[in-house]
């Protein structure tokens, strides 16, 4: 097979140079997987042979293997032209036009075919290097085709030509590292030889052999290949071919060094640290990476770190892509280790362990080891564990844990669990260390640490438990949570607790005056395993560790962090599975807590009561005392709600004082603020009353209904009160919104729990007032405008910056430029000509004096120009920050806890439209929070339930769709919007998103051209409605959205067609648009003519035209003036453009003086008795199905296929 690819001497026609009609070219040979080395020496036989033509098929090999046209590149014009020049025998092949079709080097198809062409040129080096490498012709003629090739238009020339040199140049350093090393054994030789002799003759001129070959293969990779070829291609337009340029250049470094590490290769790495594609980047901090990793040529990188390792801190800082990241990370820890960075930015790297991102804050995490840790644990794990008798372990574990500490308070963000979670992979042995922790315990008096000190290494403790036992967090929003529920590792709560059991109780009474040591202890109590107190019967201890938490509940006031307690305890006494040895002691101290907080309430509310009675005391005392009554009233509240949560308790008084409390009557002078805090803990202790009343007692089952007794008095009047307060918090026009969200939250919860038996009891006789629908949904509807207003603002606020930053930008960029072209100019200026006499020299020597002294003039006045700004854009600027001072006048400030109010108010919003506690109708609003940017949380909960609760009819669905947009149509009209015509204008490209979510969302019947029709009757019933031409566009950014079905049915449908009054602001819009319904309707009518698909004749078009159009016969096109509705929304519609002046027209004070649109709910009957006007349908051009794509996360105006770019020309490439 493959004797076909050289000539032989019995073919009188390759000896002449005719080519072989039945010879296969190397590439079929290839690509059957032949044997490459048989076909390397059968090349290098018909080298041999004919020169001329052997090289001749190397370049034929190169042409189709790239996917050029072969030929381009005729044997009698390679024969015959020179290789470069404009009538060169490269040129033919040189331009030809770069194509996006895939070619045989870099197909699926051919996933072998590389490796056997880089095994080709590998081999062919090889067998070449003691012969024809040498020999003038076969290097030369392949550098010079190489060149031309390297430059052509066609990437796949490019991209082989630098597979090939690339390959060459591995081959060439693999040749000459083997001939150095063949050079040492010579010069070691000939050292030993003493005499002159034969042999040492031999060896000098071995030696000047050798030289001259490394020689000659140095000048072959530096000379010919990098400097004329690849050079060039590290600039190349295509970013693959860059990243195959620069990968390969760190390991010729690394590997032959003598020649390729210096200064102008090493550059071209830090230039690709700046590329603008992330694969460039990327394979430059790999490249880097390998550089650093080798400490031997360190010192002659220097220049390289001094001029690039800014740019390799920032990318690893702030690079937008993660894996340039991470691999930056890693060259920062590997550049860290050599100390080739100082220390302030590598603990600005260290620091990314806060990212939410795993891999980023994981490879910080390893930096942080490196730094901190790591040497330290080297020193500990060589002292041996028995023979340690002066503590020398103990106290390196401390130093690891001081540095620690030390960099915790340091961050930005001190939180443990997320420094822990990113060294637990390296550091476990570290942080499982419990005799340490029992250790340092045991000796906190003895080395008198500093709270903050023992503050911070408990909180180290106890997240290294948590993560320990399986706890783990999900912080990392790009980790997805398993669905299993997490199991605890019992055998290593065991562990911790068997550690901990004689000394935790002590520590707790001891620091029970610091809170904040308390409870990280209290929380790492809750790991405790109970079984572990009876199996070293230490029973005694878990009593003395409930009794020293109930102490701490009860001593300290502050309500934070009551919750972790009450967890804690339910832990100990309820998932713990408590022996029955201790559960009744331990229930019985539980309910002797209650007691007391019940006693203390009790008398705080006595105390308030006889304090408004008591006329003895000063005010200014008597204000005071009150004061502290009151919190501590508030924080005894607290408690009772954080155990009320987790257990049951039942007394006859408790639901008497919490009825008298949350009515917040005392006859004192109380703060609103506190006194709010009292009605909101009474009301969920009450509500916690219910819950347990209702499940404890009658074992409810909320799936198969309800187990309740016909009539329970009990609970029906625990009911019946809680039902009656949160009615008046509801309605109170007072309430203050923190109140009212808190209040709508906590009966909507409660209602659900109780719905269930609410339908089994008699409730019908009692005349109780549930806060039914119009209350519920007027509070959430004042709720949800409040946190509207707020987001308007807030949006306003971004949108204005950003308009000032960009004026700022384009200011810079315009004096950039004129900078530059004004050097340019003056450095292409002519000098004055020599031969001038020396008064004419002198005469022009003053005038190029005046001249550059006219010249930088002229560059003052520009860059005076660059700080001058046109009216227009200083006018633009004083707006801006008019309004941005507006804002601040208005006391506008930031809210970060906005958004978890929107969350709880959005979700408590859906349950009570779900279980029928508000109007459906409410869901407008709900839908309207698309439009204000929700966080992730919101949108989700919105998505889903708007999928798995679809509304009754299409009838409902249109009707809430188009309402919510008609609201936020209004919403845009409001003063804070209409100020400022560009954030107008912006809040309209929010309808459209809205309109576009809904579509694809929210829609389940087949509702899409009825929810047209309202908005056009929308239109028709607001003739003077203010920018209702961007009402008009959302109509026809909906109709894009129309299957071939739905235009047929609107076309026919008779109850689409809308009537105008000729005087409408608005018919011109609509008119325009019908006339093209028109046409395309009288071409559905119109039936096909011709045949079948079988032959037999077409029948007439049904009732339903579903299949008006055949193949064979198509209906007529449209008019050439019909034209189609526009694709891109933003621009005005070809057929709405000749009225845009109309309504450009329109005074500003009319959408003042305007009354509110009117609302179409359904269809108007009264439109059939109406006189005969102008009919208008509505339709546009067909789209594809499903246009309008998942894009929630972005702010934008377009659905991302509005807008069809061309594909993007890009080579994947195989390496």
């Amino acid at each position: 097979m493959t004797k076909n690819i050289t000539t032989t001497n019995n073919s009188k026609n390759t000896k002449k140079g005719k080519p072989d009609a039945d010879k296969k070219t190397l590439l079929e040979i290839l690509k059957k997987k032949g044997n490459v080395e048989s076909i390397v020496d059968d090349w290098i036989y018909g080298y041999h042979l004919n020169a001329e033509m052997s090289i001749y098929e190397l370049l034929i090999l190169v042409l189709e293997i790239s996917g050029a046209d072969k030929e381009k590149l005729k044997e009698e014009n390679f024969k015959r032209l020179d290789i470069g020049g404009n009538k060169g025998a490269a040129k033919a092949v040189t331009d030809q036009p770069d194509s996006t079709e895939s070619y045989p080097l870099v197909q699926k198809i051919f996933k072998y075919l590389f490796n056997q062409f880089q095994e080709f040129w590998r081999l062919l080096i090889i067998k070449c290097q003691t012969s024809i490498l040498y020999d003038q012709y076969f290097i030369e003629m392949l550098m010079q085709w190489f060149k031309e090739l390297g430059d052509s238009h066609l990437r796949g020339l490019r991209h082989c030509t630098v597979v090939i040199c690339t390959q060459i140049t591995n081959t060439l350093i693999t040749i000459c590292t083997q001939l150095k090393k063949d050079l040492n054994i010579i010069s070691r030789q000939l050292t030993s030889e003493t005499q002159n002799t034969v042999r040492q003759a031999q060896l000098k001129d071995n030696q000047n052999q050798t030289t001259k070959q490394v020689k000659l293969m140095e000048n072959i990779m530096e000379k010919r290949i990098f400097q004329k070829i690849l050079e060039d291609r590290f600039d190349d337009s295509l970013p693959e071919i860059r990243s195959l340029v620069i990968g390969p250049l760190a390991q010729w470094i690394l590997l032959y060094p003598s020649l390729m590490l210096n200064a102008d290769h090493t550059k071209y790495l830090g230039r690709a640290l700046n590329d603008w594609i992330a694969d460039v980047r990327l394979t430059a901090v790999r490249a880097v990476s390998l550089l650093y990793e080798s400490d031997t040529f360190l010192s002659q990188l220097d220049m390289f770190t001094q001029t690039f390792r800014h740019r390799i801190e920032e990318i690893a800082y702030s690079d937008k892509v993660v894996a340039i990241s991470v691999e930056a990370i890693r060259l920062v820890q590997v550049m860290a280790k050599h100390d080739l960075l100082e220390d302030a930015d590598v603990l600005k790297i260290c620091k990314l362990y806060q990212i939410d991102n795993q891999e980023i804050s994981m490879s910080a995490g390893d930096l942080i080891y490196q730094q901190f840790l790591e040497n330290t644990e080297i020193s500990i794990q060589a002292i041996p564990q028995k023979t340690d008798k002066s503590g020398q372990r103990q106290q390196l574990r401390y130093s690891q844990f001081q540095a620690i500490g030390d960099f915790l308070e340091k961050s930005n963000i001190p939180v443990a669990y997320y420094l822990i979670n990113s060294l637990w992979d390296k550091g476990y042995q570290i942080f499982t260390d419990w005799g340490f922790y029992v250790k340092y315990l045991q000796e906190l008096e003895s080395n008198d640490i500093q709270d903050n000190q023992l503050l911070i290494i408990l909180r180290i403790f106890k997240v290294s438990v948590q993560i320990a036992v399986g706890d783990r967090l999900w912080v990392y929003s790009d980790q997805k949570e398993p669905t299993d529920k997490m199991v605890i590792d019992k055998d290593i709560s065991m562990e911790v607790t068997s550690h901990f059991i004689s000394l935790f109780p002590e520590i707790l009474l001891r620091y029970k005056s610091n809170f904040s040591v308390c409870v990280e202890l209290i929380e790492l109590a809750s790991y405790f395993k109970v079984d572990s107190y009876i199996q070293s019967r230490q029973q005694n201890k878990f009593k003395e560790l409930l009794e020293a938490i109930k102490e701490i509940l009860l001593l300290h006031p502050w309500e934070s962090q009551l919750t972790c307690i009450g967890q804690t305890l339910y832990k100990l006494l309820q998932t713990s599975k408590t022996p029955t040895q201790l559960e009744s002691e331990s229930m019985a101290m539980v309910h002797e807590i209650f007691k007391i907080l019940l006693k203390t309430v009790k008398s705080s509310s006595n105390q308030l009561t006889s304090l408004s009675n008591d006329t003895e005391i000063i005010n200014e005392e008597k204000e005071k005392k009150v004061s502290e009554l009151v919190i501590k009233l508030n924080s005894d509240l607290a408690k009772l709600d954080s155990i009320g949560k987790l257990f049951h308790f039942d007394d006859e008084e408790y639901d008497g004082l919490l009825s008298s409390l949350w009515k917040g009557k005392f006859n004192v002078v109380i703060e609103k603020e506190e006194l709010e805090k009292t009605i909101r803990y009474a009301s969920s202790c009450y509500s916690n009353l219910i819950t347990w009343t209702l499940y404890q007692e009658y074992n409810v089952q909320t799936n198969d209904g309800t187990v309740v007794p016909p009539l329970n008095d009990k609970l029906l009047k625990l009911f019946y009160m809680f039902s009656e307060h949160m009615y008046s918090l509801i309605t109170t026009p007072d309430t203050s919104p923190q109140l009212l969200l808190f209040s709508f939250k906590l009966f909507t919860d409660t209602r659900l729990l109780f719905s269930p038996a609410l339908d089994q009891t008699a409730l019908h006789f009692y005349d109780i007032p549930l806060p039914m629908q119009t209350p519920l949904k007027d509070c959430a509807k004042s709720l949800l405008k409040r946190e509207n207003a707020y987001n308007i603002d807030l949006l306003k606020q971004n949108f204005l910056k950003e308009l000032l930053e960009d004026i700022e930008r384009k200011k810079h960029s315009k004096a950039v430029r004129r900078r530059f072209f004004s050097k340019k100019k003056k450095s292409t200026k002519t000098t004055t000509d020599e031969s001038e006499t020396d008064k004419n020299t002198t005469d022009a020597g003053e005038t190029a004096n005046d001249t550059s002294r006219s010249e930088k003039d002229s560059e003052h006045n520009i860059s005076d120009s660059d700080v001058s700004e046109s009216e227009g854009t200083k006018k633009a600027r004083d707006l801006i920050r008019r309004d941005l001072n507006a804002l601040k006048e208005n006391n506008f400030q930031e809210d970060p806890q906005s958004e978890g109010r929107v969350d709880d108010l959005l979700l408590t919003m859906m349950q009570s439209i779900q279980s029928g506690f508000v109007p459906t109708r409410l869901l407008i609003e709900v839908l309207k929070q698309i439009a204000y940017s929700p966080s992730k949380r919101s949108l989700e909960l919105i998505k889903e339930f708007v999928q798995q609760h679809p509304l009754p009819s299409g009838e409902s669905e249109s009707s809430i769709i188009v309402k919510a947009l008609v609201r936020f149509h209004s919403q845009c009209l409001e003063k804070e919007v209409s100020s400022n015509s560009l954030f107008q204008k912006q809040m309209f490209s929010r309808m459209n998103t809205l309109a576009s979510w809904m579509i694809t969302k929210a829609i389940h019947h087949d509702s899409l051209p009825l929810i047209i029709k309202k908005c056009i009757r929308f239109i028709q019933h607001n003739p003077k409605l203010s920018k209702g031409r961007e009402f008009i566009s959302v109509i026809e950014f909906m109709c894009t959205n129309l299957t071939t079905q739905q235009e047929i049915e609107m076309i026919l449908d008779d109850r689409v067609q809308v009537v105008f009054d000729k005087s409408h602001k608005y018919l011109p819009f609509i008119d325009k648009l019908y006339k093209y319904i028109e046409s395309r309707e009288n071409e559905l009518k119109t039936p096909s003519k011709g045949k079948s698909k079988k032959g037999a004749p077409t029948k007439k078009a049904p009732a339903k035209p579903t299949t008006i159009t055949s193949k064979k016969a198509p209906p007529k096109a449209p008019p050439a003036k019909k034209k189609p509705m526009a694709r891109k929304r933003r621009r005005t519609s070809k057929w709405a453009s000749s009225s845009e002046e109309e309504e450009s027209s329109e005074s500003e004070s009319e959408s003042e003086t305007e009354s509110e649109p009117e609302e179409i709910d359904t269809d108007s009957e009264n439109d059939k008795q109406q006189p005969k006007q102008p009919i208008v349908n509505i339709k546009a051009t067909k789209s594809p199905k499903n246009q309008i794509t998942d894009d929630n996360d972005k702010e934008s105006s377009e659905s991302s296929e509005d807008f069809e770019p061309s594909p993007i020309k890009k080579l994947k490439t195989r390496r």
